[in-house]
């Protein structure tokens, strides 16, 4: 049965105190921002039956209540379904009500589970939750269903922003969804991965002029030929790398992991606007470049002269921590900027890694970018890498991302294990669920409990690797 619920909200206005009262959908709890014990509502999608947790302490996520218009059905990863967007959340700084936006789906596997990732695409810029270095229009809501730690992307992104030196990396924060009423769980808020005075700040100026080719470049990794081929056209929306790319019609999700490291998945999707033929050519050729300097070349001085080394290394050990199967497949951006050297990043996607991806379990194994996986053939390139890690240890981020597992345990847990309980009941064992890990996994815990076993496996590789 549906349940009606109410919150009250606080606000100054000419020193007199007003009291307020909003009506919601699906809870029966009343969230005030000053009491401790504040519970969160999590009700199950297909029947919406509220399943209430209390966190210890204060820490309550924010919520955001997403209402399309006549409660209309999300169908689309194209086309934008009107709504309105409210935000309930202890900070009042960050709290807002009845925003417009678009919202549709994102994501390609992902979008095939039950619990769906969303892109947000509001009427006005904005710095969500205080997220990252500005405002924008543009914001995610990832799932993280193939996750059943939820820990994964989190802990990547708050590692990254410390340790990627030249490249943007999006900012992170978890929420809970409660979408026309019922409540979709917990989910992940980040920054949309585009080119942004805040984010990818790269200068596209004269991009329009089609015979302009010293402009801003970003570009994805992206082995799966359909994919490719919904992006757009060849030598237009995507490029391949003469010589090296092998035959798309070869390669695809079903026969990827045997190209775990290989430079035959050398395809390139455009993401930015420089996409005349001359602009086109422009790029490919300056990549052309770059893969003769590392398979080729080979000199520190010729590679460096075209890459931003320090963007490399970085990237080179973050795959490396995270092992990633998408690290030689998809989702993996460059970048370059007008005048500028190849930069790697930024970082993206990071659900299947950390031992969670069904062809590969193992803490020992390498799924690396080809380019990147190369140049570590290249002792220079190696005593750099060495000479990083060694400074990151130092500087205490490793044990920091270990220790955040058992921090966003302690403060989230319960909420995390709602979420778990809440779609348990949609997971199989055939089709798209078999790609991530769920072996002896019966509770949120128990995957947590997975992820720091593997992990610490994980950096005691990396030491005896690099040594």
């Amino acid at each position: 049965m549906m349940k009606k619920s109410t919150f009250f909200r606080l606000a100054i206005m000419c020193n007199l105190l007003c009291l307020s009262f909003f009506l919601f959908a699906c809870t029966e709890v009343i969230e005030d921002e000053t009491d401790p014990t504040l519970t969160v509502p999590i009700s199950e999608p297909p029947n919406t039956t509220i399943v209430e947790s209390t966190p210890t302490t204060d820490h309550l996520l924010p919520i955001v209540h997403i209402e399309t218009m006549s409660a209309e059905p999300i169908l689309s990863d194209e086309i934008y379904t009107t709504c309105k967007v409210t935000l309930s959340s202890k900070d009042t700084e960050h709290s807002f009500i009845d925003l417009e936006a678009g919202i549709r789906l994102r994501g390609n596997s992902t979008q095939q589970f039950d619990k769906k990732p969303y892109r947000l695409k509001f009427e006005t810029d904005i710095q969500l939750l205080g997220l990252g270095n500005g405002p924008s229009k543009s914001w995610l809501l990832l799932a993280e269903y193939v996750d059943l730690s939820l820990l994964r992307n989190k802990i990547t992104y708050d590692l990254a922003n410390k340790l990627m030196r030249n490249t943007f990396v999006s900012d992170s924060a978890y929420v809970e969804l409660i979408l026309n009423g019922v409540s979709q769980g917990i989910y992940l808020v980040l920054e949309q991965t585009h080119i942004n005075p805040y984010r990818i700040n790269i200068d596209e100026s004269g991009v329009l002029d089609g015979s302009i080719t010293n402009t801003g470049y970003l570009i994805e990794l992206e082995g799966d030929g359909g994919r490719r081929d919904s992006e757009g056209t060849y030598m237009v929306d995507w490029f391949d790398i003469p010589g090296y790319s092998g035959n798309p019609a070869e390669l695809g999700w079903w026969n990827y992991p045997e190209y775990t490291t290989s430079k035959l998945l050398s395809f390139y999707v455009i993401k930015s606007d420089a996409k005349s033929s001359q602009q086109v050519s422009y790029i490919r050729d300056f990549m052309l470049d770059v893969y003769d300097a590392i398979y080729v070349d080979q000199s520190q001085a010729v590679i460096e002269n075209l890459i931003d080394i320090e963007s490399a290394v970085d990237m080179y050990l973050l795959q490396l921590i995270t092992n990633d199967f998408d690290n030689n497949f998809s989702s993996r951006f460059l970048y370059k900027d007008k005048d500028g050297k190849i930069i790697f990043g930024p970082p993206w996607d990071f659900d299947l890694s950390y031992g969670n991806h069904y062809s590969d379990y193992a803490s020992n194994t390498i799924h690396m970018n080809h380019l990147l996986y190369d140049l570590a053939s290249l002792p220079w390139f190696m005593g750099l890498v060495q000479d990083r890690w060694n400074a990151i240890k130092l500087e205490g981020m490793i044990n920091e991302m270990i220790e955040s597992v058992d921090e966003y345990q302690s403060l989230y847990g319960e909420l995390f294990e709602s979420n778990h309980q809440m779609w348990k009941p949609t997971r199989q064992t055939t089709g798209w669920h078999v790609i991530y890990h769920q072996q002896d996994i019966q509770s949120q815990s128990d995957a947590v409990n997975y992820l720091k076993s593997w992990l610490t496996a994980r950096i005691t590789f990396i030491n005896n690797h690099l040594a």
